[in-house]
């Protein structure tokens, strides 16, 4: 119990630190973040310098997005 602690302790700190970077960065025109449906994304638009962070739903689980349709097998095929 005492590991988990830590870890979540660690993890807090270390997302609070990128979410300050990554609101830096944005101010400063470095980045865009883009937050958008995968199937929107125009992948020949894209340059070797682009990053792609894709953070689907999981199709296996019990959250509320699969019991509401939201997440399905056809989604996930087309990921």
């Amino acid at each position: 119990m005492e590991s988990l602690a830590l870890w979540c302790g660690i993890f807090g700190i270390l997302s609070s630190i990128v979410a300050v970077v990554v609101v830096f960065l944005t101010r400063k025109n470095i980045i865009d973040i883009i937050d958008k449906d995968f199937v929107e994304l125009k992948i020949n638009e894209l340059s070797k310098k682009d990053f792609i962070y894709l953070d689907p739903p999981y199709l296996l689980g019990c959250a509320s997005y699969n019991e509401q349709d939201g997440w399905n097998i056809t989604r996930e095929k087309q990921l």
